[in-house]
């Protein structure tokens, strides 16, 4: 689970990760339905009442957001939005399975990100990517802080797919856990 989250959620090109905490699990099975199921409703209870406790204290110990913090957050919520559009494998087979539901698999992404900040990690990426990085950039509207919204969300979706059809082997320096599912080929 941590190995496998510190990994994946990863970002090579910026040398740092989403967030602060990882994990991820990928295929877990221990041959035993019982055991799995009562070790995976108890991972989950444990972070439902983790986050609700941290979100608890930082709503009772910290004034409103001032411009520093409200800056920082709009950095933070520009780098999930680079890192789910261009190495989240999940995201890039959902979207590649199928266009029914381009809004809903983008559901995660914030509202507004810094295109700016997006456009100065382009360079940073190995090619191909640069090409889907310059195109997210394209469709967010080029420069400034934008609202992620539902007509944005499907076009960063026919942009998504259109790269991964164009260069599949791109798919290949996207995050990975310790094994990676066929779920594209699950569909086909």
């Amino acid at each position: 689970g941590r190995a496998q989250g510190e990994r994946y959620f990863f970002i090579p090109a910026l040398g740092r990760h989403r967030g602060v905490a990882h994990f991820y699990l990928e295929c877990f099975n221990t041959g035993d339905f019982n055991r799995d199921l009562a070790y995976a409703k108890a991972f989950g209870e444990a972070v439902i009442d983790t986050y609700t406790s941290i979100v608890s204290e930082r709503i009772a110990g910290n004034p409103p957001a001032d411009g520093k913090a409200c800056a920082l957050q709009l950095a933070y919520h520009t780098l999930y939005l680079f890192q789910v559009l261009t190495l989240d494998q999940g995201t890039t087979s959902g979207l590649l399975v199928h266009d029914q539901n381009d809004v809903g698999i983008l559901g995660s992404l914030p509202s507004h990100v810094d295109v700016d900040l997006l456009k100065s990690w382009a360079k940073a990426v190995e090619a191909p990517q640069q090409k889907l990085v310059e195109s997210i950039v394209d469709i967010l509207g080029g420069s400034g802080v934008v609202e992620v919204d539902r007509r944005r969300k499907i076009g960063l979706a026919k942009v998504v797919r259109s790269h991964y059809r164009k260069y599949p082997e791109a798919i290949k320096l996207q995050a990975r856990g310790e094994i990676t599912p066929p779920t594209v080929a699950n569909h086909a």
